[in-house]
């Protein structure tokens, strides 16, 4: 027997491939998974499937790099270090990258609860409100309506808002 391949592309890579546009080459594969810092729900399941003994972690320098015309912003790993380049970046917004770097902390660390909470607790619905204050807030808004919240600076939230575009092209339909 010999293996069939079949490939939507017309040369096999599928998702690892490249492509040139008129004068820029465009490397699309797989770049970095998420999840392999502690406490991290993604390292949780990693380790418990084995794979932290089994696969070589190789660190990624940076988080993402962002160019959109002039503007050029390369964002580290770690919170505290995108906050420290988004600033030097665009010192007189401090405030809104502070701002965002919280709630999108405050969503992750609610989320996470929900996920180990093993008995739902759907009669308590203040005590709901209570424990999971952004996700109350934040529960119909678009990832544009939150970036317009924070700033008028169309850079930054083009910057802020680069990563998101693997989950939509257009961040006032996307669910913060």
């Amino acid at each position: 027997k010999q293996p069939l391949l079949l490939e939507q592309q017309s040369v096999p890579g599928g998702c690892a491939t490249t492509f040139h546009r008129l004068d820029v080459d465009f490397e699309v594969s797989l770049h970095e998974l998420m999840g392999f810092d502690e406490g991290d729900v993604f390292y949780e399941l990693y380790d418990d499937l084995g794979i932290l003994d089994e696969v070589e972690l190789v660190s990624v320098p940076e988080f993402y790099r962002m160019k959109h015309g002039d503007t050029e912003v390369t964002i580290p790993h770690g919170v505290a270090e995108a906050t420290e380049a988004l600033t030097g970046r665009f010192p007189n917004e401090a405030t809104a990258i502070d701002r965002f770097f919280d709630v999108i902390g405050k969503l992750q660390s609610e989320i996470l609860d929900l996920s180990e909470d093993s008995q739902p607790r759907f009669w308590t619905l203040p005590a709901f409100v209570l424990r999971h204050p952004q996700l109350v807030r934040y529960r119909n808004a678009t990832l544009g309506e939150f970036l317009d919240s924070l700033t008028d600076n169309e850079e930054l939230k083009l910057v802020l808002g680069a990563n998101y575009g693997y989950y939509h092209d257009d961040p006032y339909a996307l669910s913060l």
